[in-house]
């Protein structure tokens, strides 16, 4: 059986999608029981944003190449930019901000920024 906080996490049936930067993380965020998209890879941003991304999460370094058209590809951004890149420590701050958040697949399209400090900001103006 599941823990509880694994059901809590996997709930929401909308992948996480992990820009090709990032690929470390794909294994410590499936161990929180999120499930997890990467794109082929050789695909140009415009083939992930059109083909990948459409009513996804996408978890980027890069936000900046994908923050334009996120509203109007209805995705969301977690950006990683500010944060440590250890795969498991960013995946426990992922973790801890999808129940702070409470993001999940019915959620409105977002854009997470991701703080060190744990002071996420979060907006669903895109």
């Amino acid at each position: 059986m599941p823990s509880i906080r694994k059901l809590a996490l996997s709930r929401g049936k909308t992948p996480l999608v992990i820009d090709e930067n990032l690929t470390a993380l794909k294994q410590p965020l499936e161990k929180k029981g999120f499930n997890v998209l990467m794109p082929h890879p050789g695909k140009s941003d415009a083939e992930i944003m059109a083909e990948d991304l459409p009513g996804r999460i996408f978890v980027t370094n890069n936000p900046k190449d994908f923050a334009y058209s996120a509203s109007l590809l209805d995705f969301s951004i977690i950006d990683t930019t500010q944060v440590n890149k250890d795969p498991d420590l960013l995946a426990e701050m992922i973790a801890r901000a999808w129940v702070d958040y409470s993001l999940k697949a019915e959620h409105p399209a977002f854009y997470l920024r991701l703080r060190q400090n744990g002071r996420h900001e979060i907006s669903t103006d895109l």
